[in-house]
């Protein structure tokens, strides 16, 4: 048997059929569940009646789509026909219809609508693991059974058969105790028991064999699910870690673009001082230039001028070195000079 579960659920529900699947499985009960478990090119409805065979329970996620689907009803009927046990998670309110009220009336609800989905589910897991732990007694059983029979086969088969010695080889006469020509011990009761040991050991080696097998597919669904965890985590590490560098790169990108900006601002305000200041300097030269032009017209003006005594205040003749009238010494030279 390759699972143990069979989700039922119609498509509109498949993310809660989802979410009960992943919740089973986390506690290694094998489900199935379609479309995940159908093989690409099988035949839909034969698939379908062969997975429903092998399931040991059904889950019915029971909502307002499920209650009317025909393929739904089909299945949940198929279940009961094969004394499958049902567990309807009923998430809506909805009262069943009349197909569905005829297989499931008799089995117990779990509600499933108000409060998180994951409690309820730990409820479902629950619940599945009380059944199939009642259902594995009869199954043990029947096994024993089986073996049992198996060994009788085996030994009214060696009885049946044509006896050797196991120490001279010559044919047994039938029913022998001993053999009639060494005296070796060949009870045929003895082959017969030993014959149904036989059959018993090989049928508890199975049984082993089967539990072994059982563990390490449970051990094997559970470290890939650990990796499929580890992946998921890996990645959204790898996401953040790509998220920090883009967000770290976008800072830096925008510090270049205000270091940018601002020694654009600098620039400019450097080359208006360096302008003013320039301004400036030219503006003292021509000053500078036109109060020296002004000083020479001055003193090329002052030249021109009718001399006078520093003293007596007359007139001064032309080219005199004293004053005709007061005698001070003013030449004309010397003033100007």
């Amino acid at each position: 048997m390759t699972h143990e579960v069979f989700i039922c659920y119609a498509s509109q529900d498949e993310l809660v059929a989802e979410a009960v699947c992943n919740a089973l499985e986390s506690c290694h009960i094998k489900c199935w569940i379609a479309p995940r478990d159908v093989l690409p090119g099988a035949e839909w409805a034969e698939t379908i009646v062969d997975a429903l065979d092998e399931s040991r329970v059904l889950v019915l996620v029971l909502s307002s789509s499920s209650n009317t689907s025909p393929h739904v009803i089909r299945e949940v009927g198929r279940a009961v026909d094969n004394s499958i046990p049902i567990i309807p998670l009923r998430i809506e309110n909805v009262t069943p219809s009349k197909a569905m009220t005829f297989f499931i009336s008799r089995h117990q609800w779990l509600d499933a609508q108000a409060g998180p989905l994951e409690k309820h589910l730990k409820r479902l897991t629950d619940t599945v693991q009380k059944i199939l732990a009642r259902k594995l007694a009869p199954q043990e059983a029947m096994e024993i059974a089986e073996a049992k029979e198996k060994a009788k086969r085996e030994a009214a088969k060696a009885v049946q058969q044509v006896s050797l010695c196991p120490k001279c080889g010559i044919e047994l006469r039938p029913n022998a105790v001993f053999c009639h020509k060494c005296g070796t011990y060949v009870s045929e009761s003895e082959k017969a028991k030993e014959a149904e040991e036989k059959a018993k050991r090989e049928a508890e080696l199975a049984a082993k064999e089967r539990a072994k097998k059982e563990a390490e597919e449970a051990r094997k669904a559970k470290e890939a699910k650990e990796a499929e965890e580890k992946a998921r985590r890996e990645a959204e590490l790898a996401a953040k870690e790509r998220a920090k560098k883009e967000a770290e790169e976008a800072r830096r990108a925008k510090e270049a673009k205000e270091a940018e900006e601002k020694a654009r601002r600098e620039a400019e305000l450097a080359a208006k001082e360096r302008a003013k200041k320039e301004a400036e300097e030219a503006r003292r030269a021509k000053e500078a230039k036109e109060a020296e032009e002004k000083a020479k017209k001055e003193a090329a003006k002052a030249v021109q001028q009718v001399p006078l005594c520093p003293k007596c205040g007359i007139e001064l003749r032309p080219n005199a070195i004293f004053c005709h009238k007061c005698g001070t010494r003013v030449s004309q030279g010397e003033k100007t000079k």
